[in-house]
């Protein structure tokens, strides 16, 4: 099993490579060109030099809303067309389960937008020139320890569950809604959007109606935010769970290629 779905993902990787190669290493490149234009605008600040860092930092942002649109994208293209469409004939006649298929989607898209993510965040470290501005290196690494203080691990291990969590419960929900809106034959898209609409207000409204306000009642010793988190995040979990169990019954028993 664990054979197939690494033959699997090789090939989605692939894929990814082809829809990234380009996006990737532009927005890197624009970062470090808009920060060498920062640094003439500090050194020789010139009616142009300002106006042709703006049109720099303008393409670097519309870089940065490209990424987060193309990484959405491959998460319902490659589900669409790697399961549901014409990649789908080839692909459930392999030697796989249908919850492999589906897995190595699911994976690939999580390192897609994971590098997309620490792209993003490079680049915008990348975009300053510290030594030009004259900020000390000693205020900076002040700075970053008490960031990364021992004591805070606890809160960015929350942060990274939190995104972790919640990156997988809405592509899982992209992926049943995709597959419940292949169960008909006509107005496929437009029943994918009203099953995610559906779904995701049916959980809204749940966990309105049951409210988190009471949690302290639950475990009174412990910090009531943090237990809040942690439930969030099983909550989304479980959701994954079951979203992804729906959707590899319907390709399982009710797929429809039509």
């Amino acid at each position: 099993c664990s054979l197939m779905l690494g033959k699997l993902l090789k090939y989605d990787l692939r894929s990814m490579l082809k829809e990234f190669a380009f996006i990737w290493p532009a927005a890197l490149v624009m970062a470090l060109a808009s920060r060498f234009m920062l640094s003439r605008v500090i050194e020789t600040p010139t009616q142009f030099s300002a106006i042709t860092y703006i049109i720099f930092m303008l393409v670097y942002a519309s870089f940065l809303i490209a990424m987060g649109v193309i990484s959405l994208l491959f998460v319902v293209q490659r589900f669409y067309k790697g399961l549901l469409g014409d990649e789908g004939y080839l692909m459930f006649t392999l030697p796989v389960n249908s919850w492999q298929l589906t897995a190595s989607k699911l994976i690939c898209a999580a390192i897609a937008t994971s590098i997309s993510t620490a792209i993003a965040i490079i680049s915008m470290f990348a975009l300053f020139p510290v030594e030009k501005l004259e900020l000390a290196s000693t205020s900076i690494s002040i700075t970053v320890g008490m960031i990364f203080a021992p004591e805070h691990l606890s809160a960015w291990l929350e942060l990274l569950a939190i995104a972790v969590a919640g990156m997988l419960q809405l592509y899982t929900l992209i992926y049943l809604s995709i597959a419940i809106g292949h169960l008909f034959n006509k107005h496929r898209v437009a029943i994918s959007f009203a099953a995610y609409i559906i779904i995701n207000s049916f959980w809204q409204l749940l966990i309105g109606l049951f409210g988190l306000d009471h949690l302290e009642t639950l475990s009174p010793e412990s910090d009531p935010l943090h237990l809040t988190i942690w439930i969030l995040v099983a909550i989304d979990v479980v959701k994954s769970v079951v979203y992804l169990f729906i959707t590899n019954y319907i390709l399982k028993h009710r797929l429809n290629l039509e």
